[in-house]
C-alpha cells in the first residue's frame, strides 16, 4: 500500500535509510515528503523520524483527473469529510467529486475524515492522515513540554554516530534524556508510534525487547534535569537500560575514567565552553571514539589542538550536527 511520509527536510537522508527496510519502494516528492510502498504496521513501528504518516489517495494534474481516484477506499457513505488545500478552488472541485462518488456529506467543523491536497511541481497529491492530530514527534514519554531539541533530531544524531550497541555511549548534557532514550528505543526496536497507539484504529504489537549489551550513560549537571530524565525513561520503559549520573563539565574527568567512552552524543547548552569540552573529551574518550554534537556555536579552532577532526556535518534548523573522530 502507498503512504505519504512527511518529515523535516534536514533529515531526508536519515529517514530514507530508516524507511528502506520496511518499504518495497520509495519515491521522493520534495525535500520533506516521500511516497513509501509499505505495510502500515511495519511503517509505523519502524519510523522514528516521521512527523506524519498518511494514506496516499491520488495524484492528478487537474480536478478532472481526480475523478478516476477511488475515494470509497478511504471514506464510507455514512462518514463526513472535508478537503484541505491552499487553493480554494481545489477544495470545492475535489469536495464535489468525493461527495458525488461516495454519497458522504461535507463537514467543515467536525469531519470524520480530512483529505489534504498539496501541490508539488505540476501535480497535486491527495492524502488522508492516519497518524492523528499530533505530530508523531510528540513522543508519549515526554513529561515536560519545554523541549530544547525535538526527538527526531536526537534520533538522527544516534544514526549519524553509527552507534549500534558497540561500545559505551555518553550524553553529558542530557536535556531530559531524549538522546539516550531514542538510542535505547532504536536498539530495542520500539518505534515511537508505539506510544501514540491510541491514534490508530488497530493495536500495535508489543515490542520484542532484547537486552542491550553496552552502557548508555545519561549525565547532567542539573538534578532537576536528571529527575525528568528518569521519569521519561520510566515512561518509555527504558529505565533499566540506562545509567544516570550527576557531573559538571569541570569534573567529568574525575567522574569518568580515562579512555572509558566510545561514543559521545550530545546537544550542547547555548553557553557551553567548547574548548573545555574537548579538553575533557580528550581524556575520557578512547582512541577509536566517535563524537556527535549539536550546537549553534562555531566550533572551528576549538577542537583541533586536542587531536580531533570533523568528518561530517548536517545543518539542523539554527544548529549544526557535527561528527568528529581522532
Amino acid at each position: 500500500m502507498l503512504f505519504i511520509v512527511k518529515f523535516k527536510k534536514e533529515l531526508k537522508e536519515f529517514i530514507k535509510k530508516e524507511l528502506e527496510p520496511a518499504s518495497k519502494s520509495l519515491k521522493e516528492l520534495n525535500d520533506s515528503s516521500i511516497i513509501a510502498d509499505s505495510e502500515l504496521k511495519e511503517l509505523i513501528m519502524g519510523s522514528y523520524l516521521a512527523e506524519k504518516i498518511s494514506f496516499f489517495v491520488a495524484e492528478f494534474s487537474s480536478p478532472l483527473e481526480a475523478k478516476t481516484a477511488d475515494f470509497k477506499k478511504f471514506l464510507k457513505s455514512e462518514e463526513s469529510f472535508k478537503v484541505k488545500s491552499s487553493e480554494k478552488q481545489i477544495c470545492m472541485d475535489l469536495g464535489q467529486i468525493i461527495k458525488d462518488q461516495t454519497g458522504s456529506r461535507v463537514s467543515l467543523d467536525n469531519p470524520d475524515k480530512t483529505f489534504y491536497v498539496d501541490k508539488i511541481g505540476e501535480n497535486y497529491y491527495c492524502y488522508a492522515d492516519i497518524s492523528g492530530a499530533e505530530s508523531l514527534l510528540k513522543r508519549g514519554y515526554f513529561t515536560n513540554n519545554n523541549e530544547l531539541i525535538t526527538a527526531d533530531y536526537c534520533k538522527a544524531m544516534i544514526d549519524f554516530s553509527g552507534y549500534n550497541d558497540d561500545g559505551v555511549l555518553l550524553d553529558a548534557f542530557s536535556h531530559e534524556g531524549y538522546v539516550i532514550i531514542e538510542c535505547a528505543l532504536k536498539l530495542l526496536k520500539v518505534g515511537p508510534a508505539y506510544f501514540n497507539s491510541k491514534n490508530f484504529d488497530f493495536e500495535l504489537p508489543e515490542p520484542k525487547v532484547k537486552p542491550i549489551k553496552n552502557k548508555l550513560m545519561c549525565y547532567s549537571d542539573s538534578m532537576a534535569d536528571l529527575k525528568f530524565c528518569k521519569q521519561n525513561a520510566k515512561l518509555s520503559k527504558t529505565f533499566k537500560f540506562i545509567e544516570f549520573g550527576f557531573s559538571t563539565l569541570n569534573d567529568i574527568d574525575y567522574t569518568l575514567k580515562e579512555g572509558k567512552i566510545d561514543y559521545f552524543v550530545s546537544v550542547l547548552p547555548k553557553n557551553a565552553d567548547i574548548e573545555k569540552l574537548f579538553f575533557q573529551l580528550d581524556y575520557i574518550m578512547n582512541k577509536k571514539c566517535v563524537i556527535v554534537i549539536m550546537t549553534s556555536q562555531d566550533i572551528k579552532g576549538k577542537f583541533e589542538e586536542f587531536g580531533f577532526k570533523i568528518i561530517g556535518s548536517v545543518k539542523c534548523a539554527d544548529k549544526t550536527m557535527t561528527k568528529l573522530v581522532r
